[in-house]
């Protein structure tokens, strides 16, 4: 896993070193609701100068589709 990804991750959801995992999805995240998942979006889209589409917002719902998702884009994370 790129380290880089991880430790953005980390932030946005405010996940300690142990916590992360690509199989985390929005119900294993307690503070991942709607405005926090606006904030992974722009903060996502920012990052790696992407736009993502409304199909792929609603359904990055875990960290594995949000890979997926920028990987779709070119966007290699790990």
């Amino acid at each position: 896993m790129n380290d880089e990804f991880k430790a953005f991750i980390q932030r946005i959801f405010n996940l300690n070193e142990g916590e992360y995992s690509d199989s985390l999805n929005m119900e294993d995240i307690a503070n991942w609701d709607s405005l926090k998942h606006m904030e992974l979006i722009t903060n996502l889209e920012s990052k790696y100068n992407i736009t993502l589409e409304m199909m792929e917002i609603v359904n990055m719902r875990s960290i594995g589709t949000i890979i997926e998702t920028l990987q779709g884009k070119g966007v290699y994370v790990g």
